[in-house]
């Protein structure tokens, strides 16, 4: 299940958000490679939780490895990894100005430059894939308030918190990603 809260876009912003609610997930906790492993090794595995750290472990590295290398990694049911970069925008392969060309580095182009560094940044691209597309995570999902907000609600709807509100739960297609506001993703 997981848990939403509502956040209020301040209404000194200048964008048509002022003012509106929006939903966040209510992160529970980060969870890393030894959860995970502790957590798999509950799953009636003939594997170890130290076993299971050491091959998600080297996972990890071997995915940084073929990404560095320009592969795209493919996960089944979860994501495909792949560098990709910002770009700067050069005028021209060779300044013969300044004598200088396009280099395949990543750097900052100087204003003025026509030619330097071809990459500003590098990022990690994780595109879902399988069980975890928009589509599959749809049909599988379940949503409800966390008790702040069943509060919050409660109040302004003039009830009493002690009752207990409603939870709002719902189950499913419970986001439309029409776009219609800002997601809480990093």
């Amino acid at each position: 299940m997981i848990e939403l809260y509502l956040s209020k876009v301040t209404e000194s912003s200048e964008s048509e958000q002022a003012g509106k609610l929006y939903a966040r997930v209510s992160y529970k906790e980060t969870m890393g490679i030894h959860e995970m492993a502790e957590h798999m090794a509950h799953h009636n595995t003939a594997f170890s939780e130290g076993l299971i750290v050491g091959v998600l472990t080297d996972f990890v590295k071997c995915v940084r490895e073929m990404v560095l290398s320009g592969n795209t990694v493919k996960v089944g049911n979860l994501a495909i990894f792949k560098a990709t970069v910002e770009a700067n925008g050069l005028e021209t392969l060779y300044d013969a100005e300044q004598d200088k060309v396009a280099q395949a580095t990543m750097g900052t182009l100087a204003e003025g430059q026509k030619t330097g560094p071809a990459v500003k940044v590098i990022k990690l691209l994780a595109q879902s894939t399988g069980d975890f597309t928009r589509e599959e995570l749809k049909k599988d999902v379940k949503f409800s308030w966390t008790d702040k907000t069943k509060a919050e609600i409660a109040a302004a709807k003039g009830e009493s918190t002690s009752g207990g509100a409603s939870s709002g739960s719902q189950t499913g297609g419970g986001s439309d990603d029409s776009g219609d506001g800002p997601t809480n993703e990093p």
